[in-house]
């Protein structure tokens, strides 16, 4: 019994060590190709890299003797040292250099006995001046002929031993048993080969004439690639032209061109694609075996393992179930701390959002009564004073709400005021002065004196600092320039940008430097939040999209041009307050004491607030109806023909863009009355849901202003 059942274990244990070998085969024949065209890729890239370093070492040789010639045509000829020199010169770029001969019109000097041309197989222009020819000699020498004519009628000749530079600087560098290197010029002329017959005659046409009845497709084809001055490497079919009969064969060449200036040469290397085949097929053979030995020995140390293995399984499962539940419960904790943390911040921007509401339902009476006490008495009586008092402490405590009410919410500050556009420039230059480092150069040119915007001092320095910082980090550590300028920018320049725009003029600043740029994939998105290019973490990506939110809050709008490794330029414009908008209260009231009486809906649920709105509108032509929510509302706008309605955004849960939506009789000018711009409220002015939204407090000024803006728009 216990003998068939070890039979059985070695049936089974022997099936599974034949699948196991047939896995191996597979997979290594598998690998094997791919080592195989890897080290074929390999042997490639080296020849290829071989032949380009060979033409770059040509390249330098032919130009610094096209140096040397130039020098000795710009140098003066004194005929008593001028063929020592020349012998001189020879003798120490020997055995390269075979010959020297410089002459002009009166003198001539050579090294050596001077030979004349017989015939001139290639003909290659480096420059205006200078030529590369390979010719025969009256004594048969086949040599390469460097020849130089300055403007001063000078011409030097060099003549270079084409075997010598062949043998010295090309020969030694081979692959394989029988690899070679061969140049030719441009039009296919051999200059170097290590058959001599072949000196000068065509690649294909001449080997045509001496090797008759051979197929050459494969070759011409090749060839056609090289003398299109091409890189690369291709596998041909051609023949063994240094060997007896001229046999057929597989070929691989690595071929480059030499830039001479206006012509070039072509640099290539040829071997048998045999040769390195062969000696890719031993390495795998060698591998193989190795792999071979390897999978045996691997077989009996597996057998052996899997005991172990059995026997440690149950530990390591242990070890792992342990070590997952102490992850899953150091998740739990970490999430019960961020959920904690996220609950006690929720509760605080709740709070300062209720806060922030009722102090506004008491300061908009206490402005608005302070506002009635300083019309209505005398200016430079005390109690005069006592009311600007108040009305100053109230304006602060204005201040301090709107930064208690931006803890409660995602969007920014949005407490506007008539700004002179010089004197916070000047300010927020001298802020970027501090952050701009020594290698960049601060540049302001404020073209503008008077000009006024509506808008918030803290919000446009963070605007400006946020684009400055970004141009300061395109800059980098070189030297650079960031530019900041201020003017007023033309109406025909606003109307190609914005043409549905109504303002009358803009104030233009321009944020320049000649940093790294932008492309315009970038540029489409560097105002959508978290986008960055910084690495990890240098940016956080909200930097110009809070840019963007400030310039869309003041009713500006931002333009950008980049040229990548130029530099970038911002463009931000902001419409001008007019004197008209910089008016008080009763300059308000007289707009509108032409007109018609407006009738005018005040909705909230501050009573204190309505009777002060009531009391200020009664002393302007102005019908004021007044209602402490939205159903009692509806009724009035139902009996009577409502102008304009102010709603306080938030009634008893329910929401003022909703009344404003049922609201169609005689469609009224819709002012939303808020504690803080939302994204809802952007929306629905966007969507004409409602007109405009004012901040609180409010006061009578505050919702004359935003009902002629309003009508202006109309």
């Amino acid at each position: 019994m216990k003998k068939n059942s070890l039979n059985k274990a070695l049936i089974a244990v022997s099936l599974a060590m034949l699948i196991f070998m047939a896995a191996v085969v597979y997979f290594g024949i598998f690998i094997a190709r791919k080592y195989r065209k890897t080290l074929t890729d390999n042997q490639n890239d080296s020849m290829l890299q071989t032949v380009i370093s060979t033409a770059d070492s040509l390249q330098s040789l032919f130009f610094e003797y096209k140096a040397d010639l130039e020098s000795f045509c710009e140098a003066a000829i004194d005929s008593d040292d001028i063929s020592s020199f020349c012998v001189s010169y020879v003798k120490m770029h020997s055995p390269f250099v075979t010959s020297l001969y410089i002459e002009n019109e009166d003198t001539a000097a050579v090294s050596g006995k001077k030979r004349s041309i017989v015939s001139v197989y290639s003909h290659s222009r480096m420059d205006g001046g200078t030529i590369l020819e390979l010719v025969r000699f009256s004594d048969n020498a086949i040599e390469l002929l460097l020849a130089h004519t300055h403007e001063n009628n000078i011409k030097a000749t060099l003549s270079i031993s084409v075997k010598s530079l062949y043998e010295e600087r090309i020969k030694k560098f081979h692959f394989g048993e029988d690899g070679y290197f061969v140049i030719k010029d441009s039009r296919g002329i051999i200059l170097m080969h290590p058959e001599e017959i072949q000196w000068g005659i065509h690649v294909i046409k001449g080997r045509e004439k001496i090797y008759p009845n051979k197929d050459m497709k494969s070759l011409e084809d090749m060839i056609q690639h090289q003398l299109e001055g091409k890189t690369g490497i291709e596998t041909y079919s051609s023949y063994w032209w240094g060997q007896e009969g001229s046999p057929r064969s597989r070929k691989i060449s690595a071929y480059t061109k030499v830039d001479l200036g206006n012509d070039f040469l072509v640099v290539s290397a040829v071997v048998k694609a045999d040769d390195i085949e062969g000696a890719i097929t031993e390495s795998i053979s060698k591998l193989f075996l190795l792999f071979g030995v390897f999978t045996v020995g691997a077989i009996t140390l597996v057998s052996y393992m899997m005991y172990l293995t059995v026997e440690n399984r149950k530990k390591e499962e242990r070890a792992a179930y342990l070590t997952k539940m102490n992850d899953v419960l150091s998740e739990l904790h970490q999430s019960e701390e961020h959920i904690a943390h996220q609950q006690r911040l929720q509760i605080i921007g709740t709070m300062t959002g209720g806060i922030a509401h009722e102090f506004n339902n008491l300061l908009t009476p206490i402005m608005g009564y302070a506002e009635l006490l300083m019309m209505s008495l005398d200016e430079n009586s005390d109690e005069a004073d006592s009311a600007r008092e108040i009305y100053d402490a109230s304006e602060k405590a204005k201040d301090i709400i709107q930064q208690l009410s931006s803890m409660s919410r995602k969007n920014i500050e949005t407490s506007f005021k008539t700004i002179r556009v010089s004197d916070f420039l000047k300010k927020s230059i001298k802020m970027v002065r501090t952050v701009c480092p020594e290698n960049i150069q601060l540049i302001d040119d404020i073209k503008i004196t008077d000009e006024k915007i509506l808008g918030n001092t803290t919000q446009l320095n963070q605007a400006i600092l946020n684009i400055a910082v970004n141009a300061i980090y395109a800059i980098g550590r070189k030297s650079g320039h960031l530019q900041i300028v201020a003017e007023r920018a033309s109406k025909d320049e606003v109307q190609k940008l914005k043409s549905d725009d109504n303002s009358q003029s803009y104030i233009k600043i321009d944020i320049v430097d000649d940093g790294t740029g932008m492309s315009e994939a970038v540029i489409k998105q560097i105002f959508e939040p978290f986008f960055t290019t910084k690495k990890s973490g240098k940016g956080t990506g909200l930097g110009l999209s809070v840019t963007e939110q400030i310039v869309t809050a003041h009713r500006g709008f931002i333009s950008v041009h980049s040229v990548l490794g130029t530099g970038s330029v911002f463009h931000l414009y902001f419409p001008i307050q007019s004197d008209e908008e910089s008016e008080n209260v009763q300059n308000g009231a007289n707009s509108v004491q032409n007109e018609k009486s407006i009738s005018l809906l005040v909705v909230d649920d501050n009573r204190k607030i309505l009777n002060q709105l009531e009391k200020s509108f009664k002393k302007l032509p102005i019908m004021i109806f007044s209602a402490e929510n939205f159903a009692e509302a509806k009724k009035i706008t139902q009996q009577h023909k409502i102008d304009v309605i102010a709603a306080e955004e938030q009634i008893n849960g329910e929401s003022a863009i909703d009344f404003c939506m049922l609201i169609q009789n005689g469609k009224p000018i819709k002012i939303v009355m808020a504690d803080m711009l939302t994204k809802e409220l952007a929306e629905a002015k966007l969507y004409h849901i409602i007109d405009d939204c004012i901040l609180k407090p409010v006061s009578d000024f505050s919702i004359i202003r935003a009902m002629k803006d309003c009508r202006r728009e109309e």
